[in-house]
């Protein structure tokens, strides 16, 4: 064999003697040699070959995730390495293939996200285990999780020469409010977004585009990104996307009241788009005979290029005539707009599809997956009745007095209150523009809990900061925020990633809240006689007992003296005051308590304790109750895990009130709980609390504070119904609690529950007012929580309103 020839082998290595020395070298570094030279040549060692035949997963890097059948982490670390490869604990730069399993797949972790917008192979164990026992790295398209099923084909016009035909009279006739842009233009949404909110050059081109919130205001110039291809907005050839379609989400079993909801849905109407003018003239969005509505709210976020922008999509109808509007910009501001209309309706369907897709990379049957790296999220939302099928305001009928106490009314205008709620959303960020509370849908929630989840594991896993951002571009992309021009902030703390739970978990408490004012715009009793609308909202809460206590009776004055008597000294910033006390009781909680004994336990252990929570939210937690943080929501953030969280000092309960947005005024809770006997005890924050309570055998978790009551007492001094309850003494001022090593500064127990809290009967609703100068926003987003929300049904021990009013020094 001539030298110079190469030799085939795993190692991509030759082999040659020279007079009595033998040369080994890599072929990627060979180079010819001169002929005269001519070394005889022998191929390469059977043991070189044998050995490299034993390493098929030779320069292939790992990250694992979920857990194996049959296999520990451990296992499967170790036939990794002894096939060649490596394994990072975390999705890095370094990964080449993500294992996992289907479930946890499904799951869209941490580490599956970042492993997708990697474009890694994601892979099930059994690739892993078939490369090994043959010796031979497979192919990753056979075992690939997130391979896509087949597309359904989107419905195309059965006459090719009718869609010429309208399409070159919807060339004519097409309205474009904006700019004219050729071929080459800038995308819409990318040169809204992509020009600071004070240039003042004027827009190039064949005319001006006009911003839809500021008709007089000029349009930036588009801007063309080296590097990157630009979309036409006037292009009518479909783009190809090579990206692969992710495989749907089962998901959970719906509810009976989901399933009747899902069945109104379809008699709903979705609205054109508020700044369209189309709707002047009768059109209205198209619905097709499966009820599917073609009206598309789109969201993405790119914190690097600074990107926070929506695409509102919809295809409308009047008579046989069709319109396509689209509308894009910055979230928070109005945007621009183009409209396509007097189109047939082939024309309108396919130029409907062909936007959806260039946005977010899928067709529209497909949308619910539409979450594509670096493509537009299709935001899922509820519907309200059709504006005709809703009898009409009459002016208010003065005649018409509420039957309810002056006292409860009070409480009522302040859980059913707009501007309070708008005040909540604008404080913690949220656009309620691009997606209202009163089409806010419950799996658009959860998706916000799974991506806050993701979040969670990255910060556990020490995550680097690229995955950090894509995690928090697809979190805003779901649950829009405002932030103006400002970059959005990246979320990769356990405070940030704290206050962004207390957001979802109020949203889902103030879409109660919307829901039921919206059903009672017209009052009626169940006689059809009409009533008054607070009469109507208070009813909705469902509430066995409402009663006002006597500010002169026993009974007030001594809740009044536990509120006041247990402020925490480093709340020397609060001055509150009780307002209005009432004893209150849920519909059911009675029955449900003594039907699970926790009345009788034999570790019996019941507290009366502190809930505080932001007024908005009351309307869900009267309705159904206090919960327990779903699955899908994180245990970051949470200083012992998820459950309820009480306190026995008023003002660390009363901090989570944030009365800055209410009016100066909040609301707590003064409950029964059941806590079990004995609690798992701790002296500092533990995340996985619950689940170690959970071992234990224990119901609660107990966080000894620096700060405690002096002394307990049997609530029955108070109620009758109490008896057996302990709370702390008025009479005896609270201080050091004398546990070595306390890390908090007062005491906090946290209920774990599985999937409820055990309630009683008794509970007090406490109202509360404030100063305008209580609280900073820092300090409404402590990373303990004293206000949970979840999907889950949880029974209340009892409910204490208390209205308190404090002022900062």
């Amino acid at each position: 064999m001539r030298f110079g020839a190469r030799v085939s082998s795993p190692f991509s290595v030759a082999c040659f003697r020279y007079k009595s020395t033998i040369f080994l070298y890599h072929t990627s570094y060979y180079r010819q040699l001169p002929v005269a030279i001519a070394p005889s040549f022998t191929v390469i060692f059977s043991s070189i070959r044998s050995s490299a035949a034993m390493a098929p997963l030779d320069n292939l890097v790992f990250a694992l995730s979920g857990t194996f059948d049959n296999m520990t982490k451990k296992d499967v670390e170790v036939l990794i390495s002894n096939a060649g490869g490596t394994v990072k604990s975390s999705v890095t730069k370094a990964v080449t293939h993500l294992i996992t399993t289907p479930e946890d797949f499904q799951k869209k972790n941490a580490k599956v996200i970042a492993a997708t917008a990697n474009g890694l192979p994601i892979v099930s164990i059994d690739w892993l285990q078939d490369s090994v026992s043959k010796k031979k790295k497979q192919p990753e398209s056979k075992y690939d999780l997130a391979a896509p099923p087949a597309p359904a084909k989107a419905s195309r016009s059965s006459s090719k020469a009718s869609t010429s035909k309208a399409a070159a009279s919807a060339s004519q006739t097409a309205t474009i409010t904006g700019k004219k842009r050729g071929r080459k233009a800038a995308d819409d949404e990318e040169e809204e977004e992509e020009e600071a909110a004070d240039d003042k050059k004027a827009a190039k081109g064949k005319g001006k585009a006009k911003a839809a919130a500021a008709p007089k205001a000029k349009a930036p110039a588009a801007k063309k990104r080296k590097g990157k291809k630009v979309e036409s907005e006037d292009e009518d050839e479909e783009m190809e996307d090579d990206d692969e379609e992710e495989e749907e989400e089962v998901p959970e079993p719906p509810t009976s009241e989901e399933v009747l909801e899902r069945e109104r849905q379809k008699t709903y109407k979705a609205p054109v788009d508020e700044l369209c003018w189309l709707k002047r003239v009768a059109y209205e969005v198209y619905e097709d005979d499966d009820h599917v509505k073609y009206d598309a709210s789109l969201n993405q976020t790119n914190i690097r290029d600074n990107n926070n922008k929506f695409y509102i999509l919809q295809l409308l109808k009047k008579g046989a005539t069709f319109a396509v509007w689209t509308r894009w910009g910055r979230v928070g501001e109005g945007g621009q707009t183009k409209c396509m209309d007097n189109l047939a309706f082939a024309v309108a369907m396919k130029e409907f599809n062909k936007k959806f897709k260039d946005k977010t990379g899928v067709i529209w049957e497909e949308r619910l997956n539409a979450n594509r790296p670096g493509k537009y999220t299709y935001l899922e939302k509820d519907y309200a009745p059709p504006d005709e099928e809703k009898k009409p305001k009459d002016e208010p009928d003065e005649t018409i007095e509420s039957k309810l106490p002056a006292e409860t009314q009070t409480i009522v205008h302040l859980i059913f209150n707009k501007q309070f709620m708008q005040e909540s959303m604008a404080n913690l960020n949220y656009d309620s523009k691009k997606l209202p509370l009163g089409r806010l849908n419950k799996n658009t929630i959860l998706q916000g809990y799974n991506q806050l989840k993701a979040i969670s594991e990255a910060l556990d896993s020490r995550a680097s900061s690229d995955v950090f951002e894509m995690l928090t571009n697809r979190y805003y992309s779901i649950i829009p925020h405002s932030f103006g021009r400002d970059r959005p902030r990246v979320i990769n703390s356990d405070r940030q990633l704290k206050a962004e739970m207390d957001l979802v978990q109020s949203l889902g408490d103030m879409a109660i809240a919307e829901k039921i004012m919206k059903d009672v715009e017209y009052a009626e009793d169940e006689n059809g006689n009409r009533i008054h609308p607070l009469d109507k909202q208070f009813a909705s809460l469902g509430l066995r007992e409402t009663t006002p206590l006597d500010p002169e009776g026993s009974e007030y004055t001594t809740l009044r003296d536990y509120f006041h008597k247990t402020h925490g000294h480093t709340h020397y910033h609060m001055r509150a005051r009780v307002v209005h006390i009432f004893r209150i009781e849920r519909q059911g909680e009675k029955e449900t308590y003594a039907k699970e004994k926790y009345d009788s336990f034999d570790s019996d252990n019941r507290r009366l304790l502190w809930h505080g929570s932001r007024a908005t939210n009351f309307a869900g937690i009267l309705s159904q109750g206090l919960r327990i943080a779903p699955p899908e929501a994180p245990v970051n953030g949470y200083m012992f895990g998820k459950g309820v969280y009480l306190a026995d000092i008023s003002t660390k309960s009363a901090g989570y009130c944030v009365p800055s947005i209410s009016g100066n005024m909040g609301l707590m809770l003064l409950c029964e709980a059941q806590l079990g006997d004995p609690m798992l005890e701790l002296t500092q924050a533990d995340y996985h609390a619950a689940e170690n309570a959970k071992k234990n055998a224990c119901l609660s978790t107990f966080g000894m504070g620096n700060t405690a009551p002096g002394a307990w007492m049997d609530a029955g001094e108070v109620h009758p119904d109490l008896k057996g309850v302990k709370m702390p003494n008025p009479e005896v001022p609270i201080g050091d609690s004398g546990v070595a090593g306390a890390y908090l500064q007062y005491n906090e127990y946290t209920f774990r529950g599985d999937d409820r809290w055990p309630s009683d009967t008794k509970c007090y609703k406490i109202k509360v007012g404030f100063s305008s100068k209580i609280f900073s926003t820092s300090q409404a987003v402590q990373p303990s929580s004293n206000s949970l929300v979840s999907v889950k049904r949880a029974r209340v021990v009892g409910i204490g309103q208390v209205v308190v009013s404090s002022a900062q020094s």
